[in-house]
């Protein structure tokens, strides 16, 4: 009897004891607030910035109940925190200069075509509740989804966020701004509500959106949820279902992290130390990778058929019609036909003859909706002209 009270002090309510301490995270963006209820619609408690340390009270669906160390506690999405066993590199050292911010100062003073100024203006572009409210619907409001992890990879969301942005400084290099304050908005508002309802609703900085100047029907993302979408692909946009369809496929590409597929391996492991020239290079080098990809080739078929896929549903939880994406698909072939058949476009663009077979299955029994008269007219003041 005595060897087996031993064997369950010391083996056994040790074990009890751990299990029952709370679990820590860590904020790994760079600011959230801590909400009344596990909603992004709910009221803000508190702020919290960037490598906080949170005990977690509760996990619901996708969100954890946190307290922070002054004891203010509330709701945090899951894809904001990380176990702080698995992030070294929150920790200030060289990782967090490798592909960071230091990375980038060296970046801009050895490349000073890149355009920078616009991708610090798409940052400094800010979505309220207050704007998000008129497109909100009983099914965008009332969703409690299931925690979906990002596929791991050996790179913090932080790293992430400065190889997008250093992606996008080099295709605004190309690609120039188009000047129109309430198209834009009109597209970061429809964004950020798409974002919310995907399953990573939260980047190091948050999604950022912004229309590129070219009629050429493309669009763009880049890992830490920057997006870009030209006027040319707007055109083949019918209506806000359409729209948002777009937007929503290419949140899909940051939500599984597409464009960090793209990166070299090598880059990802940072050397014991770097010179600013290398740490310059490095970054450099990464951007190359994935614009060069991206532009030229595009993403691998699969990952566009899941972009896709993972799109429809985010239109689904939103509530807007996924037929939309049939729609722009329709159109997008419409524009496909009319243009010449050069290297490029049978390169960069996949068939939208066969996304359509490929989605198919996904709406098909889905009833057309017909659009509402404030949907309709919300687009048509903030698109018509482009």
């Amino acid at each position: 009897m005595w060897k087996y009270l031993l064997f369950v002090l010391m083996y056994i309510a040790p074990a009890l004891l751990y299990a029952q301490q709370p679990k820590t995270m860590i904020l790994q963006t760079q600011r959230e607030y801590m909400l009344s209820s596990p909603s992004f619609f709910s009221n803000p408690v508190a702020p919290v910035n960037f490598s906080a340390l949170l005990t977690v009270l509760k996990i619901k669906g996708a969100w954890a109940h946190v307290a922070s160390e002054d004891m203010k506690s509330g709701w945090i999405h899951l894809s904001a925190l990380t176990d702080r066993a698995t992030i070294p590199y929150i920790k200030i050292g060289v990782s967090e200069n490798h592909l960071g911010p230091k990375a980038e100062t060296a970046f801009r003073a050895s490349n000073p075509n890149v355009n920078y100024n616009a991708v610090d203006r798409m940052e400094k572009t800010r979505v309220s509740l207050h704007d998000i409210a008129p497109f909100l619907t009983i099914t965008s409001t009332n969703n409690i989804l299931p925690a979906h992890p990002a596929p791991a990879r050996n790179i913090s969301i932080r790293q992430e966020h400065y190889i997008g942005r250093a992606v996008t400084a080099r295709l605004l290099h190309t690609y120039k701004p188009y000047d129109n304050r309430a198209a834009n908005q009109y597209i970061n508002v429809l964004g950020h509500l798409l974002s919310i309802h995907s399953d990573r609703p939260c980047t190091f900085s948050g999604y950022s959106f912004l229309i590129i100047d070219t009629l050429e029907p493309a669009s763009f993302s880049a890992s830490g949820g920057f997006v870009l979408i030209s006027r040319g692909l707007l055109r083949c946009c019918p209506n806000e279902d359409a729209v948002a369809a777009v937007l929503a496929h290419e949140i899909a590409h940051v939500q599984q992290q597409h464009t960090l597929n793209l990166i070299k391996k090598s880059r990802l492991v940072p050397p014991k130390e770097q010179s600013s020239k290398q740490l310059s290079e490095t970054l450099a080098g990464t951007a190359n990778n994935i614009v060069s990809a991206i532009t030229n080739s595009g993403h691998a078929r699969k990952r566009e058929r899941e972009a896709d896929r993972i799109a429809i549903q985010i239109l689904k939880r939103t509530g807007f019609n996924p037929t939309g994406m049939q729609q722009f698909l329709q159109q997008l072939n419409k524009h496909h036909h009319g243009m010449p058949e050069t290297k490029e476009h049978k390169t960069v663009h996949t068939d939208p003859n066969v996304r359509l077979k490929e989605i198919d299955p996904l709406i098909r029994d889905f009833e057309t909706i017909k659009e509402s008269i404030k949907r309709k007219a919300r687009f048509d003041k903030s698109l018509t002209g482009i």
